[in-house]
């Protein structure tokens, strides 16, 4: 007899864009149900066990009979799919079980709509049968008006990115935890989620920096940290007489030596809150890595061209948060107007704690479309 609350997600980092959401469809009645399915096992295996959740699986294959059993069965009072993991048939059966349904976060491929007829066809089929598009921003927001068109009762609105609010949320710990205010932290720089082609741009700028400042210290994440490319990392530091240490730790105690080698993953949102400035890799390769997580942090960023797709970076840029570099030169001369100047600092670290918390909100906008008692 409960209500059955039902969470899609493709992978982990869509289950970190609904998980305020469960749980606060958990703080209304804690008898409602959460279930939560995957489709990738990298979210599978790595959401975190909670009391927020009650049932974790995997996405049943998309068979119209397999969604006739459950449908008939459960009280489903709604289904949320997070960003845009929509599978046809658990659309369709839903519509015709009149389970609402909702996507959140929702991002929509724009080449979609520049392609076939027959494609177009295809996914406005099943997008229009939806009860709520809740977007990311407003250009998400023409895109899917476009692939959908007028004759339609889908409400497709701008609800916002419901990270901003994850990110404020995970920050109110750390915030109790380390220094909020810049200046009272120690000189550290942190170079994130580094890639090779990161490291071809700023790696003998990384020596000049510490060779010029002395009382500055680097923490080095790679992507991908393993024990072989910390060593490769540590043996390039060695031959310029520059001393490391490995850290499997977020807390730092141990300042002997100017470079922090990280070890392992997930280390990166609480070694942000002891740091003054950011270099968030992957802006020379795929795309860059998360912002968000150093700006409620209250840090400057410095990342590479490849960012355009990202909203939080172009909102970053323009409220001087961030910095977006080319070459070797561009990334020194970033860092050395933070280091030599503490108004500069002090204002881009509030500006990229500002971009933050004026997007947040996303989750009670998107909870008053989904909740039914």
């Amino acid at each position: 007899n409960s209500n059955i609350y039902w969470f899609h997600c493709s992978s982990l980092g869509e289950y970190y864009q609904a998980n305020l959401i469960m749980r606060e469809v958990k703080n209304r009645n804690i008898k409602n149900v959460n279930i939560l399915s995957f489709f990738s096992p990298s979210g599978y295996n790595n959401a975190p066990t909670s009391d927020i959740i009650d049932l974790k699986v995997y996405l049943p294959f998309d068979f119209i009979w397999r969604f006739i059993k459950i449908f008939k069965r459960e009280n489903i009072k709604s289904i949320i799919i997070s960003s845009n993991d929509v599978w046809p048939n658990f659309v369709w059966t839903a519509k015709k079980y009149n389970i609402p349904i909702s996507i959140i976060s929702a991002n929509y491929n724009n080449t979609f709509i520049k392609s076939n007829f027959i494609v177009n066809s295809f996914m406005r089929s099943f997008y229009s049968e939806l009860t709520s598009i809740n977007t990311i921003d407003k250009p998400q927001v023409n895109a899917f008006s476009k692939l959908i068109g007028s004759n339609n009762n889908v409400e497709i609105c701008l609800a916002g990115n419901t990270r901003y609010d994850a990110v404020i949320d995970y920050s109110k710990d750390m915030a109790k935890k380390y220094p909020q205010h810049i200046s009272d932290r120690k000189n550290i720089l942190i170079l994130a989620s580094m890639h090779k082609s990161d490291e071809l741009i700023i790696l003998n700028s990384i020596f000049k920096f510490l060779n010029t400042y002395r009382d500055w210290f680097v923490i080095w994440a790679s992507h991908e940290p393993n024990k072989e490319d910390s060593k490769r990392i540590s043996e390039l530091f060695d031959k310029e007489n520059i001393s490391t240490q490995m850290i499997n730790t977020a807390e730092l105690s141990d300042f002997e030596d100017q470079v922090f080698i990280v070890s392992k993953v997930g280390l990166l949102r609480e070694l942000y809150w002891q740091t003054k400035i950011a270099y968030v890799g992957g802006g020379y390769s795929s795309g860059i890595h998360n912002l968000m997580e150093p700006a409620i942090s209250g840090v400057p960023s410095i990342f590479g061209p490849n960012h355009l797709k990202f909203n939080e970076a172009k909102q970053l840029l323009d409220k001087n948060g961030s910095v977006s570099i080319q070459t070797e030169k561009d990334f020194l001369e970033a860092v050395n107007s933070l280091v030599e100047s503490n108004e500069n600092l002090n204002n881009m670290s509030d500006n990229s704690r500002d971009v933050i918390t004026q997007n947040s909100g996303a989750v009670n906008n998107i909870f008053n479309k989904i909740y039914f008692k």
